[in-house]
């Protein structure tokens, strides 16, 4: 069965974890290598947690199965700054669960933004079939000719 819960605090455990979970869900499309990824992990994610953006995750009993992690970006968005779920896992409605969790969590939400790689089409189809539109926004860490925007706006 699985249950998802907020995280606060990391263990090296559960940090590894998070790795073990990103290895599973990218290595098998493909695009990037094992290397590629523990680099992107050492220098996007472990500062992430590390500076306690808002991080869901799912466990299937003691095992992390997926993971989002939050970061707000103005009074009404948050970034989701990174998602992943393990490939085992993968459409079972986990990832719309993980993306949808901040509305949970901050009721006061009006957006969630996100940027994906412009080559990730696997992404940005899952994105636009759970409600995200294509967008203008851009994040600063991310060079706007490899990646794209997204968002969904709540409607009141």
């Amino acid at each position: 069965m699985i249950f998802f819960t907020w995280l606060l605090l990391f263990t090296p455990i559960q940090k590894e974890q998070i790795l073990e979970v990103m290895l599973s869900a990218f290595l098998p499309q493909e695009r990037v290598s094992e290397e590629e990824l523990v680099n992107y992990y050492h220098k996007k994610v472990i500062p992430r947690l590390n500076e306690g953006h808002e991080t869901y995750v799912a466990y299937d009993e003691d095992k992390m199965v997926a993971y989002a992690i939050y970061q707000k970006w103005d009074a009404d968005s948050y970034y989701l700054a990174e998602m992943a779920v393990a490939s085992g896992y993968q459409g079972q409605g986990i990832g719309k669960k993980l993306v949808f969790s901040i509305l949970e969590k901050e009721p006061s939400v009006k957006r969630i933004l996100l940027v994906t790689e412009s080559k990730n089409r696997w992404s940005q189809a899952f994105y636009k079939k759970i409600g995200f539109q294509p967008s203008s926004f851009r994040h600063p860490d991310y060079d706007p000719d490899e990646f794209i925007g997204f968002e969904y706006v709540i409607n009141d």
